[in-house]
């Protein structure tokens, strides 16, 4: 809560209940850009609920089925958009084979998605299509920004989506360098970092025999 209200963007998740029945934050947001309203529905990885265990990060909040929550967030834009878009915090596959985990299930259950950007598994996914639902995914580290472009054309009166294109952009300096860490912030960012791994690499049990 303390990151997403220092944040000045939109904080999506649509997933992520209270204890009360009410969302923690939004399901969705509309821009419109060029005359053309775009809603965008947010979902986070459930396996937060596992990353999560053994603190009290979560506490009060309910973490629901992403598809589930999706098809809902799809059924309350629906007559209010031209097109609605994924932003997930979810991998393409579904992580350790748990259902529900990737956005590919969701592409699956929501072909009223145009386009989905994925992320959480740090993998370079430049343009995939599951059910008709473009998806990219834009790897890790920021060494890539994904980029999604719908092409809309005018028929009877009414906006509809001509065309559609995904790709994972690298990022580089202006002449065309790659692009390196600042070794700096790296210092200053090495303490953290141990610390996570040293909790991410705790002996929780042994299985012998």
């Amino acid at each position: 809560k303390k990151v997403s209200e220092q944040y000045k963007g939109k904080t999506l998740a649509g997933n992520i209940y209270k204890g009360n029945g009410e969302r923690f934050l939004p399901a969705y947001t509309i821009v419109e850009k060029g005359g053309i309203k775009v809603g965008i529905i947010g979902m986070n990885t459930p396996m937060i609920s596992d990353f999560e265990k053994g603190t009290d990060h979560l506490d009060g909040l309910v973490v629901k089925n992403p598809v589930e929550e999706t098809k809902k967030a799809i059924k309350e834009l629906e007559g209010k958009v031209d097109v609605m878009v994924g932003v997930m915090h979810m991998g393409l596959e579904n992580e350790n084979g748990i259902p529900g985990t990737g956005v590919q299930d969701i592409a699956n259950a929501c072909p009223e998605l145009s386009a989905i950007f994925a992320a959480h598994m740090h993998k370079l996914v430049k343009k995939e299509v599951v059910n008709g639902v473009i998806i990219t995914e834009p790897d890790k580290y920021g060494t890539h920004i994904s980029r999604i472009d719908l092409t809309f054309t005018k028929q009877d009166g009414k906006l509809v989506l001509k065309n559609k294109t995904a790709t994972a952009i690298p990022v580089k300096n202006t002449d065309g360098t790659t692009i390196v860490s600042d070794p700096t912030l790296e210092d200053t960012l090495i303490p953290f970092h141990e610390y996570a791994r040293g909790d991410a690499n705790v002996v929780v049990a042994q299985l012998k025999g």
